[in-house]
């Protein structure tokens, strides 16, 4: 596993006139080690690290999958805060600030959410 990550919140089903999926955002995580393992576990020597499954992202229309690429829902961020949380004793605000984004498109109705994060 690399050393950082970047992450892409999209908007599965943006609104009329935008083509799906919607980048939102698109930003680099702060090193958190903890974080790292707990969402890319399988990667790391230790694949039961992870606590979600590793979804790897098909990023060409042939289907081709990128390895380095994980795929991550709203309700996939809340069990890794409670991992987080329970390996760390704090909440992580950048799981917070990233599930509350997620949580406010899909009270709007514009549909799911996803956060790809890669490695490098």
């Amino acid at each position: 596993m690399g050393t950082d990550a970047r992450a892409t919140l999209e908007v599965m089903q943006p609104p009329a006139g935008h083509a799906a999926p919607l980048r939102w955002a698109e930003f680099t995580l702060l090193r958190d080690y903890v974080l790292f393992d707990l969402i890319a576990g399988a990667r790391a020597e230790d694949p039961t690290l992870a606590v979600v499954p590793i979804r790897p992202f098909a990023w060409r229309a042939g289907g081709e999958v990128d390895p380095a690429t994980t795929e991550l829902s709203a309700d996939d961020l809340a069990v890794v805060d409670a991992a987080y949380q329970a390996r760390t004793g704090r909440r992580s605000a950048q799981l917070a600030a990233l599930r509350a984004a997620m949580q406010a498109f899909e009270a709007d109705g514009a549909g799911a959410t996803r956060l790809r994060i890669w490695f490098f």
